[in-house]
């Protein structure tokens, strides 16, 4: 199939000329193959109407209020950047291993997107401007590294081939530039509204997949720091913005059917002051 072609919607040429890569990461990924990438994405090989166009400018509208997450261990101090373990003599992270250095990925900064989420990154939530998308430098893959197969000491070179090929197929070959990341998932918003859905289903941390911003990120752009203890805020936040976190959705689902609420379970949209009808309209309200 036939690579589309960079539009408006995606990066420009210009823009792509402005993105740097780790040298590192240039051995497998360079800034063309981030333009061929968008073909590897079902949503970007159809043509929109120009309803369908317009309907997805809204919704990256939307989208870039939905702020970006970075998770730490400790509390960043007030007028402190946030920067890549490369910057950080000395310090041990258990997440950056052999592998991700051999790629330059110790070199960037990362971010999930939408659905805070307990996890061995930290219990501290950095909540970031999701204009960092639109920076040149920032890139963004549908999985962490580490999901896509193990991570370990051992150099990209020297891991087996059968690896390698599914970080080709997984990894390199699906990263794109933030931008065009952006126009992905206002795509996929799109369908599931199409679909009859009245909320985006957020399954977990990455299923808006894992950003990577190569460098540190300035202060300034971060907009909150949160804890576990304010998920439930967090959570009203998305359901009043189209967005609901699975779990929730099948709590509410089994108390409805058996009017039992499980205590181990996530608590339904009305326990954390969602008003579940008015909620389910936003996708509707906005798209008409």
């Amino acid at each position: 199939m036939d690579t589309p072609e960079i539009t408006d919607n995606n990066a420009s040429s210009n823009e792509l000329n402005k993105v740097n890569l780790p040298r590192e990461l240039l051995r497998y990924v360079n800034v063309g193959k981030l333009q061929e990438n968008i073909a590897n994405y079902p949503e970007m090989q159809a043509d929109l109407s120009p309803e369908q166009e317009r309907r997805v400018g809204l919704i990256k509208d939307k989208l870039l209020q939905l702020p970006l997450i970075h998770a730490t261990r400790k509390v960043l101090p007030s007028g402190a950047s946030i920067v890549p373990i490369s910057e950080l003599s000395g310090v041990y992270n258990p997440n950056t291993q052999g592998l991700d250095k051999s790629l330059g990925l110790d070199k960037y900064t990362f971010f999930h997107w939408g659905l805070p989420i307990r996890s061995s990154y930290g219990r501290n939530f950095l909540l970031v401007s999701p204009s960092l998308l639109l920076d040149p430098n920032t890139i963004a893959t549908p999985y962490d590294i580490g999901i896509v197969a193990t991570v370990d000491d051992t150099p990209f070179d020297e891991i087996p081939e059968e690896r390698k090929a599914r970080y080709q197929e997984y990894y390199f070959d699906k990263m794109v530039t933030g931008k065009s990341w952006l126009e992905i998932n206002a795509r996929k918003i799109l369908h599931s509204y199409e679909d009859g859905n009245a909320f985006f289903e957020l399954a977990s941390n990455q299923t808006f997949g894992e950003i990577k911003h190569f460098g540190a990120v300035d202060h300034h752009l971060i907009t909150k720091q949160i804890t576990v203890g304010d998920f439930r805020e967090y959570y009203k936040f998305l359901y009043e913005h189209g967005f609901a976190w699975d779990n929730m959705e099948r709590a509410r689902s089994r108390f409805l059917r058996t009017g039992k609420k499980d205590v181990t379970i996530d608590p339904t949209p009305e326990e954390i002051g969602v008003n579940y009808e008015e909620a389910s309209k936003y996708w509707k309200e906005l798209l008409v």
